[in-house]
């Protein structure tokens, strides 16, 4: 089954979306990873949780203690400049 992509009636118009993807939308889990990608690769590297599996913005990793709360200040830190908003009553350490 082929399905066509909807055009734009305007191309050269450029649509700002304050928001990012809409919940649902198929490309807001590529865009995510693409951002997400140093992040993850970074704590791997540094850290080596034993655990390290992400499912779309879900993050779960099983580091020592010690580090722990290192990879949380790490991510809070990072978080603005990729666009990452943490939800701190979700967020368990």
């Amino acid at each position: 089954m082929h399905t066509e992509i909807p055009r734009s009636p305007h191309p050269e118009q450029v649509y700002l979306s304050p928001e990012g993807t809409e919940q649902g939308d198929l490309s807001g889990i590529l865009l995510f990873s693409l951002v997400a990608q140093p992040l993850i690769l970074y704590i791997q590297a540094s850290f080596r949780p034993l655990l390290n599996v992400w499912m779309g913005d879900d993050g779960n990793f099983d580091p020592p203690i010690e580090d722990a709360l290192k990879i949380y200040n790490y991510i809070k830190a990072k978080r603005p400049s990729i666009g990452l908003h943490m939800q701190q009553e979700k967020t368990k350490v």
